[in-house]
């Protein structure tokens, strides 16, 4: 679950946003699908 998704700093080019996620799940499986899920990102 996506719980938050803010922009610290008002004035950045490029604008910089921070995601927050959650899971109730073994660590190690959170790390897993994260990684895989953030090599989709581009800049």
């Amino acid at each position: 679950m996506v719980s938050a998704i803010q922009n610290h700093w008002i004035f950045t080019n490029p604008t910089i946003l921070y995601a927050h996620f959650q899971s109730v799940e073994s660590p190690l499986s959170f790390a897993q699908k994260f990684a895989e899920a953030f090599k989709v990102l581009k800049h």
